[in-house]
């Protein structure tokens, strides 16, 4: 089997403040110094979605994309302005690339709510989970896989007491995604890692211990 360097990195938020943007610049020299086969972006590039914040990010990581060294996944906050429906086509749910010998599955978990702060959670319907399936179906079963998207498909603690407080009286949707549990039933056995962003407290969880993949 050939060895892959991955590298995942989300939540970038550029926009937040001007130091995020700096922090965006360090990861990427860190990533040319260090060396990497392929970097993937789970969501949340940019803090509102704006032109000028997607210019940021193109600035610093947009020749990856270009050259097929980057693979992204829009966020919620990339959601916030229509502007980035045309960098993220809503229409285009569920994406297969494969990458010599590494089969890597996007899946788009932003939806039209998305367009309020106050609705950040993800969603998956029926249909794109039978794409999913439609795309597993495709891929090499002798080659590793990874499934790419933004939103926790797990219960995970909040990264706050604001946050954990506000989901509690409803003020926000903190809650892993929509049929979560049916994405990993659908992924099991067909693919290795699962990697998301959305929270910004790694976490690493095995649902099936017992499983060879």
């Amino acid at each position: 089997m050939i060895s892959r360097r991955i590298v995942h990195v989300s939540d970038l938020h550029i926009g937040a403040s001007r130091s995020f943007l700096r922090v965006a610049r360090s990861i990427r020299r860190r990533l040319d110094d260090e060396g990497f086969d392929h970097v993937v972006i789970t969501g949340d590039l940019t803090h509102r979605g704006r032109p000028s914040e997607l210019r940021d990010f193109d600035e610093v990581f947009g020749d990856l994309v270009a050259d097929g060294r980057a693979t992204v996944v829009p966020g919620n906050h990339d959601r916030l302005s229509p502007s980035a429906d045309v960098r993220f086509d809503p229409r285009r749910r569920v994406e297969r690339r494969s990458l010599g010998g590494l089969e890597v599955v996007r899946i788009d978990s932003t939806g039209p709510h998305n367009r309020s702060l106050l609705a950040p959670h993800g969603h998956l319907e029926s249909d794109d989970l039978r794409e999913i399936d439609r795309t597993l179906a495709g891929c090499d079963p002798r080659s590793p896989a990874i499934v790419l998207l933004h939103h926790h498909p797990v219960p995970l603690p909040a990264d706050s007491w604001v946050e954990g407080l506000a989901g509690r009286l409803g003020w926000l949707r903190t809650e892993e995604l929509s049929r979560g549990k049916d994405l990993l039933d659908l992924v099991r056995g067909r693919c290795d890692l699962v990697l998301h962003g959305h929270r910004h407290v790694p976490h690493h969880h095995v649902p099936f211990p017992g499983d060879v993949r």
